[in-house]
């Protein structure tokens, strides 16, 4: 199926970054790229959170596998055990109408390979929280299993798909008091982009060099259905691996790619969470460039990626299935750092 997306203080910041680094839809135009191959690595635990101090992650270190149940979470018919998605499915008519819209709490999950989910499906991955939802590739609402990206929703157990999503979707419903809010995760993001693609308009490529996709505009008509039944509460990213360098450029970059998501949805301090990337050495610019723009806005938070495992393979740049999910867990974390009360 086609793939259709605070002040820390800096010498905490870095070292955590160096101990990390060493140790450890509708429209056919809308259509985003299929399961194309990241170029460098991906990886997540949790760092900088609100007012600049960084989010330990010792209470999470533990296995990914297996972890928090949402409070009544259970199964929501339309998936099952054996792989992809099962009967049901289509549009959830508990969401939506002027008393439910507040009530649909919307994710967008953007960047690289390992945002769309890299791990190996298990069997509690095609188990569907009652209470989570996935965009579809037609852009309804589906039962929120995994794989919860657009090109991903129809694999079998053993197969690529496990992403950060679901889990993600169940920790935040662990510490929600209204039993009403729901989670719908719109995953449209794309293995090896570049965060030159995720611009609006993309730049132009250096000479020589083939056009940037356009992902942010293929990106939109996603999140703008399902905007006309909830409400975007936060944006995650992880992306770095095409861009592995880092620099001013790449924080320029991102800093516009998170005013232009703002602006899209009117909201200046819509949260964003990003993600350390990658274990090996040439990584570590894009991790020094994501923890400075996390430092310079107390709404962006960062996951480090300490104590994570990557998939067997001579520097395989995707996080094991494990970590896919305490990864999860660790952009919660953040995301619930940046929107404590003060």
């Amino acid at each position: 199926m086609p793939n259709p997306f605070r002040i820390v203080r800096a010498a905490a910041v870095l070292l955590i970054l160096a101990g990390c680094s060493s140790g450890s839809g509708g429209e056919a135009d809308s259509e985003l790229p299929v399961d194309e191959e990241s170029k460098g690595d991906d990886a997540g635990a949790t760092a900088a959170g609100r007012g600049g101090e960084v989010v330990g992650d010792a209470a999470s270190g533990g296995q990914a596998a297996g972890g928090s149940q949402a409070g009544g979470a259970g199964q929501a018919g339309g998936a099952n055990q054996s792989g992809g998605q099962g009967g049901g499915g289509g549009q959830d008519s508990g969401i939506g109408g002027a008393s439910g819209k507040a009530k649909f709490h919307v994710y967008l999950m953007i960047g690289q390979s390992n945002m769309e989910g890299y791990g190996v499906l298990e069997d509690e991955d095609f188990a569907a929280p009652a209470r989570v939802l996935k965009m579809s590739p037609t852009k309804t609402w589906l039962p929120g299993n995994e794989g919860t990206n657009i090109g991903r929703q129809n694999r079998k157990r053993g197969e690529v798909g496990t992403s950060m999503g679901r889990t993600f979707a169940m920790e935040l419903l662990n510490s929600e008091s209204d039993p009403e809010v729901k989670i719908g995760l719109i995953n449209v993001a794309v293995g090896g982009s570049s965060i030159q693609s995720w611009q609006d308009p993309p730049p132009d490529p250096p000479a020589g060099r083939v056009l940037y996709d356009a992902n942010y505009a293929k990106m939109l008509p996603f999140l703008r259905e399902a905007l006309k039944t909830g409400v975007l509460k936060g944006v995650l990213w992880h992306q770095g691996e095409a861009n592995n360098g880092g620099g001013e450029s790449y924080e320029a970059y991102l800093r516009k790619l998170i005013t232009n998501l703002r602006a899209e949805v009117n909201d200046p301090n819509l949260p964003i969470m990003l993600g350390q990337v990658g274990l090996q050495t040439e990584t570590r610019g894009v991790n020094v460039s994501l923890a400075n723009v996390a430092m310079g806005d107390p709404r962006v938070g960062l996951a480090t990626n300490e104590g994570l495992t990557m998939k067997p393979g001579e520097n395989n740049p995707h996080y094991d299935a494990r970590s896919q999910r305490e990864y999860g867990r660790r952009y919660a974390r953040v995301y619930r750092s940046l929107t404590a009360a003060p």
